[in-house]
């Protein structure tokens, strides 16, 4: 993965598995779809590859 890749640790939550993490995405996160990635006060909903690297400040 991705973040992997560059040395970022994160937790993957499983909303097919989980209600609570599922009601998380929806209601905190105002997200219906995945993947969602919540780094700080950025929430990313879909793997949009510029928009992670910006907030994480990649730089290649």
């Amino acid at each position: 993965m991705f973040l992997s890749e560059y040395g970022f640790s994160y937790t993957e939550k499983n909303i097919n598995e989980d209600v609570k993490s599922r009601q998380e995405l929806t209601e905190i996160y105002n997200s219906y779809s995945t993947p969602t990635i919540v780094i700080g006060e950025a929430v990313i909903t879909g793997f949009d590859l510029e928009k992670l690297k910006k907030v994480l400040d990649i730089k290649e």
